[in-house]
C-alpha cells in the first residue's frame, strides 16, 4: 500500500457509515487489515462510540502517531478533516475479524510461489488431503465440512495455477465441482469452475486462468458466506507456508490477527481448536525456524483432518 494511501480518512468514514460496497468496501477491509495506522484510527472511533453510547455523531481529533509521521489526507473541508463521523456501528471486534478473514486465496498464496525450490517442492507434493472425495453431496458431511474443504481446495487450486501445473489445477477444480454437488443453489458457481476447466484444457494464458479462478472463488465466497470457507483458506495457506518454510507468512501481522481472532470464535471452534491456533501463534511470535516449521505444519494438518472429514 502506497504511503499516500496508508490512512484514507474519507474511506474509513464511509466504511463506518455503511456507505461502501463492492471494490471500495474491499479496499477499506484491506486497509484495515494491512495498515496499523488506519486500524488505530478505526479502533479509536469504535472506543469513542462505546463511551458515548449509540447513534451519536462523534468528533474524533486526528492526531499524528507518536511513533511515526503519517501522511493524513484531507477530507472535503477543514471541519471534516478534524473528525471521523461515527453513526450506527457494529462492534469493533467483528469488523476487525472480518477484515482479517476476508482474504482471497490468490492474495495468500502469491507471496510463497516465487522461488525455484518452492516450485520443485510443491510440484512433487501429493494432492491428497486425507479426506474422502465427495460425489453427489454425501449426507454424512455437514455444511461446515464442505465449506472448509472448499476453502482449502481454493488455496490448492491457486497454488497449482501459480506453478502453471494445469493437470493439478484441473484435479483441484474437479474436486471443487464435486464438493459443490452438496451445496444448494450452486449452479452459477459450478458454471464458473466448469469454464475454468475448459480454459485449462484449451491452454489459456496463465494470467487469464488465475483471474478466472479468482472470479470463481469470489462467487463461491458470496454463495457460502461462511466462516468455515474463510477458515479453510487460512488453514490451507498456513499448512502451505509451513511446508515451504515461509518465514514471511508467519511474521506477517495478518497471520497473528487471524490466529487470535479465529481462536476466539467460541461459537464455531472448540477449545481444542483454539488451543492449536494459539500454539501456532506462540511459535510464530518467536520467529519460526528449523524444526518449528514441521511442528506448525502438523498443527495445521490436525485442523485440516479434523474439519475436512
Amino acid at each position: 500500500m502506497a504511503a499516500s494511501e496508508e490512512v484514507d480518512l474519507e474511506l474509513i468514514s464511509a466504511f463506518i457509515d455503511g456507505r461502501l460496497s463492492g471494490d471500495e468496501r474491499q479496499r477499506a477491509l484491506r486497509m484495515l487489515a494491512e495498515s496499523e495506522a488506519a486500524f488505530e484510527v478505526y479502533s479509536d472511533a469504535m472506543r469513542t462510540r462505546a463511551d458515548v453510547g449509540g447513534g451519536e455523531v462523534v468528533p474524533i481529533e486526528v492526531m499524528r502517531s507518536r511513533r511515526t509521521r503519517l501522511p493524513w489526507r484531507t477530507i472535503g473541508s477543514v471541519a471534516a478533516a478534524a473528525m471521523v463521523v461515527v453513526a450506527v456501528l457494529p462492534t469493533f471486534r467483528a469488523r476487525r475479524d472480518r477484515a482479517v478473514m476476508d482474504a482471497t486465496s490468490a492474495e495468500l498464496v502469491r507471496p510463497m510461489t516465487g522461488s525455484t525450490a518452492v516450485r520443485t517442492l510443491m510440484a512433487n507434493a501429493p494432492d491428497g488431503r486425507g479426506w474422502s472425495v465427495t460425489r453427489g453431496g454425501s449426507d454424512r458431511l455437514v455444511d461446515s465440512t464442505i465449506a472448509f474443504r472448499l476453502g482449502v481446495r481454493a488455496v490448492d487450486l491457486q497454488l497449482a495455477l501459480a506453478q502453471s501445473d494445469t493437470l493439478r489445477a484441473d484435479r483441484m477444480a474437479r474436486e471443487i465441482l464435486e464438493s459443490l454437488n452438496g451445496v444448494d443453489a450452486s449452479d452459477f458457481v459450478k458454471a464458473e469452475y466448469s469454464t475454468l476447466r475448459a480454459g485449462l484444457a484449451r491452454g489459456d494464458p496463465s494470467d487469464r486462468l488465475v483471474a478466472g479462478a479468482s472470479d470463481a472463488e469470489e462467487q463461491l465466497d458470496e454463495l457460502l458466506q461462511s466462516f468455515w470457507f474463510d477458515f479453510g483458506r487460512w488453514v490451507g495457506t498456513g499448512e502451505l507456508a509451513a511446508r515451504t518454510r515461509s518465514e514471511a507468512f508467519f511474521a506477517d501481522k495478518r497471520t497473528t490477527r487471524f490466529l487470535e481472532s479465529a481462536a476466539e470464535r467460541g461459537g464455531e471452534l472448540s477449545e481444542s481448536d483454539a488451543a492449536v491456533l494459539l500454539q501456532i501463534r506462540d511459535l510464530a511470535g518467536q520467529g519460526v525456524t528449523g524444526a518449528e516449521f514441521d511442528t506448525i505444519r502438523q498443527h495445521f494438518l490436525t485442523l485440516i483432518r479434523r474439519h475436512g472429514g
